[in-house]
């Protein structure tokens, strides 16, 4: 059990008599007592082939010595095990002072307290020292056999409890050890939370986290602030309800939707892996609104975890509607132009017999006058025969009609070149380059397009500047604005007469040069936009037109054109019930530089002015 000095256990002997010290020698550290070596193997069951010396023994003659002793052994690591301790020793401390200072220096050191005389009962023993576990009485005379037995068991128990003491010392330092690894795990895991949360929330899709049974573990912020959206999301279903049966509470008008909703999240929480599914519904003021949804099961997790996800798709589908709406535009276009080119050559044609007919004529004419002026150099019957030929044929009426019809002829090829050569610019593929053009140009041609719109509810009335410069620009772009801005005007005050259809509006196109600028409005006496919405005009999507009426995209297109893909600007002023006047100005020369955009919209004019029809001079009258 033990294998030289290092390992045997150390007791301090305190006492007086150096007598006593002699004997516990001989006692605790005589190798040949066959006793003592049976008292161990019988305590402790050990079998030893070659015995050695079990405790190293150290002595003190007073309590001030012993005491020097233990400080001196705990410094050095090699404590006492056990102390021997005489009560009476004269003439420095008594036993109980000498445990007192001992246990101040070692408080785990196993004491037993040696005497002959009665100087202290147990409960004065205890009242002095305390109680304590370390602290047995020994007396005088006492056997040998007793000796060994309380060295060894105390001996023993000193080196448990310094094993259990080093042992716990280990636990609490690996408990400290695991706290901090826990504490570094639970940071971990409330950052990958913070993450997870944050990733949630980052998403403009409405998403939730359920489990297997369908109750809500998670939601991210776009699903929590839901104001005016789909009823199947929003504060009303957070974390803890059950999404199935929060459906299944919705009212009668969200029922159809609901019960799609709830058909396929069944559908995920039996086994199926994902499914996606569209439904509308109506949101109040936002009106219908359309929703695709998407139910996922990731089973990797425990018990399995189903994501919901609610993306609002309506401008999507507005999109899509604008999309065909749009290319079938673009097929009619391709077929005007078409139109067009098959219709220019024959109207070639017709221009060109035209003017040959107006020449043959005025020959027929001309040759006819010859014969008058010859008849009427004649006499007798011939001139009279002439003359009553001419009356009954009533040949002067003849060529007055012939030329008005072969002016109503040239006047309707005009109209007719005009318009084709206006669809052909209109219907033409634009060229993504700039180009310099005549924006008068694109304003006669702009109002050629849309008469049929504007002849039933507006004069028109333009005043185009002839001197006007050429600006760069998209042409198939700007028409496009013409084209919104005609339009609008025309629905305004379509709006405004709608009960009056004798009453017209009065629709004014100005152009104006303005040095580096072309300045172009666009001016009606239509309904006026109110002022609580005028700030919203340009938005996408935006509308005041009934459903089906209108996308909420012309001033939207206008403005991209006009501020974006031109560095122009576009204005609007209005009285509500009076008029609307647009005002578009655009750089005569094309410029990136932000700095000259800046330039171009601090020299806007300030202030907002009605257009009245008092104001509105007329120039040109077209149709």
């Amino acid at each position: 059990m033990f294998n030289d000095t290092q390992d045997r256990l150390r007791i301090l002997i305190i006492d007086d008599n150096t007598a006593i010290h002699q004997d516990f020698n001989k006692i605790l550290n005589c190798s040949s007592d066959h006793d003592l070596e049976q008292l161990e193997e019988d305590l402790f069951g050990t079998r030893r082939a070659h015995r050695q010396a079990m405790f190293e023994l150290e002595f003190a003659s007073q309590g001030e010595e012993g005491f020097a002793k233990v400080q001196a052994a705990v410094a050095e690591g090699r404590p006492f095990a056990v102390a021997f301790v005489d009560v009476r020793m004269p003439p420095g401390w008594d036993g109980v002072e000498t445990i007192k200072h001992l246990w101040q220096v070692q408080p785990d050191l196993q004491v037993v307290i040696c005497t002959a005389y009665s100087d202290y009962s147990w409960s004065e023993l205890v009242a002095e020292l305390g109680e304590s576990d370390h602290l047995l009485i020994l007396r005088k005379p006492f056997d040998s056999a007793e000796v060994c037995q309380l060295a060894a068991a105390l001996t023993q128990k000193y080196m448990v409890e310094r094993d259990n003491k080093r042992y716990r010392a280990q636990l609490e330092q690996q408990l400290e050890s695991q706290c901090v690894s826990l504490d570094r795990t639970r940071m971990d895991l409330a950052s990958a939370h913070a993450l997870f949360q944050s990733t949630l929330d980052a998403l403009s899709s409405e998403l939730a986290v359920l489990d297997d049974h369908g109750t809500i573990l998670h939601v991210n912020q776009a699903w929590q602030e839901d104001n005016g959206g789909s009823p199947m999301v929003g504060a009303a279903c957070q974390v803890g309800t059950n999404y199935v049966e929060f459906l299944r509470s919705l009212g009668e008008e969200d029922t159809p939707a609901a019960s799609k909703l709830i058909d396929g999240l069944e559908q995920v929480l039996e086994g199926r892996e994902s499914i996606v599914m569209e439904y509308e519904c109506s949101c109040g003021e936002t009106g219908t609104r359309y929703y695709t949804v998407r139910i996922n099961r990731f089973t990797e997790t425990s018990g399995g975890t189903i994501v919901l996800t609610h993306d609002d798709v309506t401008e999507f589908k507005t999109m899509e509607k604008q999309l065909n709406q749009a290319q079938k535009l673009e097929a009619l276009g391709q077929l005007a132009a078409g139109v067009a080119h098959e219709i220019n050559t024959p109207m070639q044609y017709l221009g060109d017999n035209i003017s040959l007919m107006r020449n043959c004529l005025r020959q027929v004419f001309e040759a006819l006058d010859e014969l008058d002026r010859l008849a009427t150099d004649q006499a007798g019957p011939q001139r009279q025969d002439l003359q009553q030929w001419r009356q009954r044929f009533g040949l002067s009426q003849v060529q007055s009609d012939l030329e008005a019809a072969l002016d109503d002829c040239q006047e309707g090829y005009e109209r007719v070149t005009s318009i084709t050569r206006a669809m052909k610019q209109f219907s033409h593929p634009g060229k993504a380059a700039m180009e310099s053009v005549n924006l008068n140009e694109l304003v006669v041609a702009a109002c050629t397009v849309t008469r049929n719109r504007w002849k039933y509810v507006a004069e028109l009335k333009t005043d185009l500047d002839a001197e006007l410069g050429l600006c760069q620009c998209n042409v198939g772009e700007v028409n496009q604005v013409l084209l919104n801005l005609i339009v609008n005007a025309c629905d305004a005050m379509a709006e405004k007469h709608e009960n009056d259809d004798q009453q017209l509006g009065q629709l004014i196109l100005r152009t104006r040069d303005e040095g580096a600028y072309v300045r172009l409005e666009v001016a009606d006496t239509g309904t006026g936009i109110p002022a609580q919405i005028r700030e919203r005009i340009f938005d996408p999507f935006f509308t005041t037109k009934d459903v089906g009426k209108g996308t909420g995209q012309g001033l939207s297109i206008c403005y991209n054109v006009v501020v974006n893909s031109h560095n122009g600007s576009i204005s609007v002023d209005s009285a509500e019930g009076h008029g609307t006047t647009f005002v578009v100005r655009l750089p005569k020369h094309h410029s990136e530089d932000a700095a000259e955009r800046q330039d171009l919209h601090q020299h806007q004019p300030g202030g907002e002015r009605h257009a009245e029809p008092g104001d509105m001079e007329q120039h040109d009258l077209i149709g």
